[in-house]
């Protein structure tokens, strides 16, 4: 009775277990069948992005024969997958493209793993001859794969656009040569001109000066007031005209003369242009201070010209002030110096900033303040001949800054 007993307990036992052990089954099958759906889902999702890619992709064995080709391969070249599997990649490729086809390919299969990027000339099915951009990446020991992965895209249209906009390029910059060819040349012409008609008029000029103070110190026009104003007047005029014709010649020289680069000292230039103004004005209480590094590459000539014009100005435009401040210096700008002449006289309108570097333009009136209004033209002709750039802030009352730059020495200058 108790090993029947016994028995029993032992056979509940053992159904329990393998009741349980159906269940775990049960449960690791249905769990199965979920990965393998999510494996045949994940599968069907990537054979139709390949399917739909808008790219073709390939897999060519390492002697050129294609092993698969996406659908995508009949919008692209006009066939279908079963037409180039298992034929050589050769065949559609450009002869003039398959040496170096076969070329990348050698060194792409020395590289397990590598990318290389082409583009090749194939022949569509059509007869025409398109141009495929491809990435093909060594995945020959890659069980899963046995070969070269490629990708490749049709660029025909671009490549046409890209060759159109560079015939573009071509035609604009050879017009561009050409009207900037003619512009230097009516330049060179006009400032000719200028040098030729400024330098013929001097001597009528100096004539009429002449005969004008010969008359205005004869004894009838002592003893005539009014004749004596008019002569003062014909003086004044001339003198404003051999003014003009100075500066158009000094603003000729400038555009016309020959350069010689070679270390310039800016500052001592200009001590010696402070010295002289103190000379011609002596009585003019002006503090002139000069800092900083002002060595830099240039012809001497001509920016002892641009200098001495900044600081005629600066000088000029102080002259209404008991006492004067300017000062020349340089500074570090982005890693550029940038010279600079500053000034603490009437200063001017930045409204004026974009013309004033222009001939014959004014910043004040004549009656305020003399000129013939070439100054800054030069200084801008002479630092534009150097290469560099030239500009100005100001504000009425508040003074003037002008600033320019030159090019390093080892960079060479416009002629």
């Amino acid at each position: 009775m108790r090993n029947e007993t016994k028995s029993k307990r032992q056979l509940i036992e053992e159904t329990e277990q393998l009741r349980r052990r159906i269940a775990e089954l049960e449960g690791a099958t249905a769990k199965s069948d979920r990965v393998h759906q999510a494996l045949r889902d994940s599968e069907a999702r990537w054979r139709a992005m390949i399917e739909h890619a808008f790219d073709g992709i390939s897999i060519v064995s390492p002697e050129g024969v294609t092993l698969y080709t996406s659908p995508s391969a009949y919008r692209l070249m006009g066939v279908t997958p079963e037409e180039v599997t298992g034929k050589s990649i050769l065949e559609a490729i450009h002869p003039e493209d398959r040496p170096r086809l076969i070329q990348n390919m050698e060194r792409l299969l020395q590289t397990p793993g590598g990318m290389h990027s082409d583009s090749y000339r194939f022949l569509h099915k059509d007869g025409s001859w398109h141009v495929i951009e491809s990435t093909g990446k060594n995945l020959v020991d890659d069980p899963r794969i046995g070969g070269i992965v490629v990708n490749y895209r049709d660029i025909t249209e671009r490549r046409k656009a890209e060759e159109a906009i560079k015939r573009l390029n071509e035609g604009l910059e050879a017009q561009i040569a050409e009207r900037t060819a003619e512009l230097r040349k009516a330049i060179a012409e006009l400032d000719s001109f200028a040098y030729a008609v400024s330098h013929d008029l001097r001597s009528p000029l100096n004539v009429i000066q002449n005969y004008a103070q010969m008359l205005l110190e004869s004894e009838p026009i002592r003893h005539d007031p009014r004749a004596g104003e008019r002569l003062q007047h014909i003086l004044s005029a001339t003198r404003r005209m051999a003014a003009i014709i100075e500066g158009l010649l000094v603003l000729s020289r400038a555009t016309r003369a020959e350069m010689m680069i070679e270390p310039v000292d800016l500052g001592a230039i200009a001590r010696e242009i402070d010295a002289q103004l103190r000379m011609e004005q002596p009585e003019r209480k002006v503090t002139f201070l000069v800092s900083g590094d002002l060595r830099a590459a240039g012809d001497e000539r001509l920016l002892r010209t641009a200098l001495e014009n900044l600081l005629r100005n600066a000088w000029k435009f102080t002259s209404k002030s008991p006492s004067a401040r300017i000062e020349f210096g340089v500074m570090d700008q982005a890693g550029e110096k940038v010279y600079y002449v500053r000034d603490d006289g009437v200063g001017f309108n930045m409204e004026q900033a974009d013309t004033m570097f222009e001939a014959f333009k004014r910043l004040h009136p004549r009656t305020q303040f003399e000129g013939a209004g070439i100054g800054l033209a030069t200084v801008k002709r002479v630092i534009l001949r150097h290469g560099g750039r030239i500009w100005a802030h100001g504000s009425p009352g508040e003074g003037a800054t002008f600033y320019f730059t030159l090019p390093p020495a080892q960079r060479s200058p416009l002629g």
